[in-house]
């Protein structure tokens, strides 16, 4: 191709074609935008693809901002409003992708609602993200105790069990009691 065929050729898919007003609008607003901002926003799109970019970053959300939309997140989860909470936290699941707590907050509200598959995967992607995250480790034990998955539920609560955290720590307590009731599970009492 030569360099006047380069410059003549549409930057858009061929899907464009059908849209010749909506082409033609594109390719104009194309034109004002300066080449080398064009070639920072192909090599940012690629630092996302490849993981060391979060959307967030790309899109400019600034953490203060995330912060914000997760206490509203939060303040939605305590007055058992799922369905919003679940629609923030998922949001913020996409515009931040490294952080664990969106996916742990998201696994409460699905715990919440007895959706305790969608709740051991969604802890999953969070101990994905910090290994041995006590709460995520009780949260995703109890779950894998309500689906019958006892040998999971105990191999998560053994590890809280033995975390190595201050005395007295809710989340560890907690691991301890649902050790005695999977054992009690495993004999056939208390069901």
């Amino acid at each position: 191709m030569t360099e006047i065929e380069k410059e003549t050729a549409s930057p858009l898919p061929a899907y464009f074609d059908k849209y010749p007003d909506v082409k033609a609008k594109l390719i104009d607003y194309l034109k004002t935008i300066p080449r080398e901002e064009k070639q920072k926003n192909v090599e940012n799109f690629k630092k996302y693809l490849n993981g060391e970019m979060t959307w967030g970053e790309l899109r400019h959300i600034t953490k203060r901002m995330q912060r914000e939309i997760a206490r509203v997140a939060y303040l939605k989860f305590q007055m058992k409003d799922y369905a919003g909470a679940d629609t923030l936290f998922k949001g913020l699941a996409i515009t931040d992708h490294t952080n664990w707590y969106y996916r742990a907050a998201l696994g409460a509200i699905y715990q919440k609602q007895k959706m305790y598959e969608d709740a051991v995967a969604e802890y999953t992607v969070a101990l994905g993200l910090k290994e041995n995250e006590i709460s995520c480790l009780v949260n995703r034990g109890e779950c894998f105790m309500w689906l019958g998955r006892l040998e999971e539920a105990r191999v998560d609560c053994n590890v809280a069990v033995q975390a190595q955290v201050a005395a007295g720590n809710p989340w560890q307590m907690r691991s301890k009691i649902l050790v005695k009731r999977i054992e009690m599970l495993e004999k056939g009492e208390g069901k």
